[in-house]
């Protein structure tokens, strides 16, 4: 009934059949009811919503949103990945992979000095130092954080200098937990990214900095064997921070990490005159 090397989920109710996940407009948002089977997790681990099956297929795109960590566990079968595992935060879409953004878990947001840039999150690492708004000022301060001993999410990024309110921070990527007591193959892809940070408003007045991009969030692969495709990906990288403004024009937003593209780092935002 228990499961798990990086910690213990322990399945109530264990299945007898296989379980199938995926689609066009397939999503899991980890925080409604039923959603989510009946465990109980190591006290060491926050709170999660757990799928469960004998085996499990991910055979179409699926979506995975919503403050809760997401875990999936194939009981006495293979876990196996056709097609997109998405448990990234997106600019644009404005959604939060599941578990980003955890309480208590990431340093304090920072608001940058006049009108520097706003520092990336961090997750393990230290996020990337946001930049300089004019000579005589400092690069933002980068937070740092511990690395995870539990399953959570990833870190928002930092504000850049003089924000308004329109302007959003880029959320942490997601964290998924996938567990097979047979093996995990991954054929498609998994996508834990952070999304891109916010381009500074204009402003005919003030200069202002660019919103920091989130950083990547978790996965766990916990299986006795692991195979992941020549063309699979396996994926948690940082946004790209916003481009800040020195006139009227809006700063470029940050962008979202490819998964097509897994080896190239998310382009920042242009800032604008």
């Amino acid at each position: 009934r228990c499961f798990g090397t990086f910690k213990r989920v322990c399945i109530e109710n264990p299945p007898t059949e296989a379980f199938t996940l995926g689609g066009a407009s397939n999503s899991v948002i980890t925080e409604m009811p039923g959603n989510c089977a009946a465990t109980t997790i190591d006290s060491t681990v926050a709170s999660s919503c757990v799928l469960v099956g004998s085996s499990v297929t991910i055979d179409g795109s699926l979506t995975a949103s919503g403050g809760l960590p997401l875990v999936v566990v194939a009981t006495d079968g293979e876990l196996i990945v056709e097609e997109l595992f998405d448990v990234s935060s997106r600019r644009g879409a404005e959604r939060r992979g599941a578990g980003a953004n955890p309480t208590g878990a990431c340093n304090g947001a920072t608001v940058a000095t006049e009108a520097a840039g706003g520092a990336g999150g961090s997750f393990g690492g230290k996020g990337g130092t946001g930049g300089r708004g004019v000579a005589s000022n400092e690069p933002a301060a980068a937070p740092t954080s511990a690395f995870p001993d539990q399953l959570r999410g990833g870190c928002p990024g930092n504000l850049g200098g003089r924000p308004t309110n329109a302007i959003a921070v880029g959320s942490g990527g997601g964290a998924i937990w996938l567990i097979s007591t047979v093996g995990i193959t991954i054929n498609g892809t998994i996508n834990a990214s952070g999304a891109g940070g916010s381009g500074a408003d204009g402003d005919v007045v003030l200069d202002r900095g660019g919103a920091g991009g989130g950083s990547g969030g978790m996965i766990i692969l916990d299986a006795p064997t692991i195979t992941i495709a020549q063309d699979g990906v396996v994926l948690a990288a940082g946004g790209g921070g916003g481009g800040g403004n020195a006139g009227i024009l809006t700063g470029d937003d940050g962008e979202n990490p490819d998964p097509g593209d897994p080896g190239t780092p998310a382009p920042g935002g242009l800032g604008n005159l």
